[in-house]
């Protein structure tokens, strides 16, 4: 048994030898002093006599070979192998980060349509209390998404209500959970804003589309002529296929001129906080522009567009917000 244990690791070490092995000049073992090892074995006599060594004493030469060899390598990777294994891992780190990314991004997503929804079933609430009239918000005067006290009041008796004690939860319900901008306005002291708070969303009915009738950047509702879209204030009527809430999508204009030059990110602290640089809109991409929007209907229903489909609605100073979709 232990011959032919000695023939097949002579066989193995001669096929290495041959084909230059796995581990370069270091781990050819001398086949010819293995071979005479192995043609003494079963002629060296045994302590009773003439019966062959055992096996320790065929290993006791093998070891005795080996040792002569200090620099050989007795397993383990080589430098191929790991530099393969290395490049494997990082193909597939390559193939799943963006997938998982894509992951987070569908989720944020669905969560906002999640929060848009109990919007519209709040409204719907609130409407069937109030002779189908959404929340009158003609004191919202800073933007679209700025509300004044009677829709903040709608927010604790049919939603939820926004208590400024520090930073907004990524779920909260006023806020897409990808937004940032008006979460850190809404935390940061107010002046001259007649106790108006800021939603992470576009709340567009029920507001005065009156130039002169909105705080600070001057809104022109109707740059697009959608002022119904915002004037209206009763549900049904000829805006029912209007949109009623909208992700924010919105840039600045850095300078006049055509192309437009937009401004994608600003810088503003979060109360306390430190200034920081962050977008002005939600579900961005590297850049800043927004990918897309979830929009909410009337009838409840949340749908997403994809930022191609959604074109410039108003204006305010050098503020351009977009929410304008094709009706259907």
């Amino acid at each position: 048994m232990g011959r032919e244990f000695l023939e097949r690791l002579l066989s193995r070490f001669e096929l290495l030898n041959r084909t230059g092995g796995v581990v370069g000049r270091a781990s050819r073992l001398p086949s010819g002093r293995l071979a005479r090892a192995l043609a003494t074995a079963g002629e060296t006599p045994g302590e009773t006599g003439g019966t062959p060594a055992p096996l320790h004493g065929l290993r006791a030469k093998f070891r005795g070979i080996r040792d002569e060899q200090p620099n050989a390598v007795r397993g383990g990777f080589t430098l191929i192998e790991l530099l393969a294994v290395i490049a494997v891992l990082g193909l597939l780190a390559a193939l799943l980060l963006p997938a998982l990314s894509r992951g987070q991004g569908g989720a944020e997503r669905a969560l906002c349509a999640g929060n848009l929804r109990q919007w519209g079933i709040a409204l719907g609430a609130y409407a069937g209390d109030c002779r189908n009239y959404f929340p009158d918000n003609r004191d919202g005067k800073a933007g679209p998404s700025w509300c004044g006290i009677t829709v903040q009041n709608f927010w604790t008796n049919y939603l939820v209500p926004l208590v400024r004690s520090g930073e907004i939860n990524k779920t909260h319900v006023l806020f897409c959970p990808t937004e940032k901008w008006h979460r850190a306005a809404d935390l940061a002291p107010q002046v001259g804003q007649d106790g108006q708070l800021a939603v992470g969303y576009f709340m567009l009915p029920h507001r005065d589309s009156a130039t002169a009738g909105n705080d600070r950047h001057g809104f022109d509702y109707n740059a697009a002529g959608l002022q119904g879209w915002v004037e209206r204030q009763r549900l049904g009527g000829d805006f029912a296929r209007a949109p009623v809430a909208t992700d924010q999508m919105q840039a600045l204009q850095t300078g006049p001129g055509s192309p437009l030059v937009l401004q994608w990110f600003g810088m503003l602290g979060m109360g306390k906080a430190p200034l920081a640089r962050l977008p002005f809109s939600s579900h961005i991409r590297a850049s800043g522009e927004p990918m897309g929007g979830n929009f909410l209907f009337e009838d409840g229903h949340v749908r997403w567009y994809e930022s191609r489909r959604v074109t410039l609605a108003a204006t305010g100073g050098n503020w351009l917000l977009y929410y304008k979709i094709p009706l259907e």
